[in-house]
């Protein structure tokens, strides 16, 4: 009856559209896949994340979808976001905080978890309506389509000899005008990261497995130098995220 007082008439969606809400903890890399949602009326994907241990958010997005339900394979759509857990110091726990952008007609959200079980996990997602994110905030890990720095620069690699607290990141390692800087354990054993001075060995520090990533400041606050410890040795790429 709408389309025939008004014709051109837009539809908008005046209430938030939950996309996932789980809390079934996953093992040692195992994949949480949500349905395909259908998204159109909506700018914004709103998400949480909690658990204890790292794990790699992804959005993905596109057109079309085989049927209303959205019940089909995984959306081959033209963009993908994906973004990082970042470890809170206070709680012991990796999160994601952020309002995403997005601009699919159907959209679909995963969660990978990294190689070691969870011992709990939350993740909720939900789609605000047009005009009602109020832009991208929030905090927590580097993604493909969003995320507090334009410009990626990185630093050689640093070698973290066996049983040795090593200093890791130096403030003259930080470019200027970096938001966010993504580190990860690109050798072969776990390490732990902590604030410089701190000490503790093998027993202080947030927890970082080879493959996995962690990222430290933007809006999640200040890029603080570090050192690090791994029993065995291992070694650490950064990626700097500027304006």
């Amino acid at each position: 009856m709408l389309d025939e007082i008004s014709p051109f008439m837009i539809p908008s969606k005046q209430l938030t559209e939950t996309v996932a809400d789980t809390d079934e903890a996953l093992g040692a890399s195992g994949v949480f896949t949500g349905d395909i949602i259908r998204s159109e009326g909506y700018d914004t994907l709103r998400v949480l994340v909690e658990s204890n241990v790292t794990g790699t958010l992804n959005i993905t997005e596109r057109c079309t979808c085989a049927g209303p339900d959205a019940d089909s394979p995984v959306p081959d759509g033209v963009r993908t976001t994906s973004v990082e857990t970042t470890f809170d110091a206070t709680t012991g726990r990796w999160f994601i905080a952020r309002q995403i952008p997005i601009s699919g007609k159907f959209i679909r959200v995963s969660y990978t978890n990294g190689a070691n079980a969870q011992d709990f996990f939350h993740l909720c997602a939900y789609l605000l309506p047009i005009g009602s994110g109020g832009g991208a905030g929030g905090g927590g890990g580097s993604g493909s389509g969003s995320g507090p720095g334009d410009t990626i620069v990185t630093k050689a690699d640093v070698v973290v000899p066996a049983g040795v607290e090593t200093p890791v990141l130096f403030a003259a390692d930080i470019p200027a005008g970096t938001r966010r800087v993504t580190i990860r354990n690109v050798g072969s054993n776990p390490i732990r990261l902590k604030a410089t001075g701190e000490g503790g060995g093998a027993s202080r520090g947030a927890p970082l497995n080879t493959n996995d990533t962690i990222s430290i400041g933007g809006q999640d606050g200040a890029i603080a130098t570090l050192d690090g410890f791994s029993t065995l040795g291992t070694t650490l790429a950064f990626f700097f995220e500027r304006d």
